[in-house]
């Protein structure tokens, strides 16, 4: 399972990595300022965290999987 976090203010993400990466998942931390680097960066996640990045109606029906 591939977890993506978009954003936050942390100055690391070493727990939330470690703990993710224990149960067998993959950890990606990227910066997302904009509604396009959020759909480039988060393509192929399935569980998306946020702090700040935005998700808009835009994003969310540009990153829905295809039925």
């Amino acid at each position: 399972m591939r977890v993506i976090v978009i954003d936050c203010d942390h100055e690391n993400m070493i727990q939330e990595q470690e703990a993710f990466e224990k149960e067998g998942m993959t950890f990606e931390h990227f910066v997302c300022k904009t509604e396009e680097d959020l759909i480039q960066q988060a393509k192929g996640g399935e569980i998306l965290m946020t702090q700040y990045g935005p998700f808009t109606r835009r994003v969310m029906e540009r990153l829905r999987p295809e039925l």
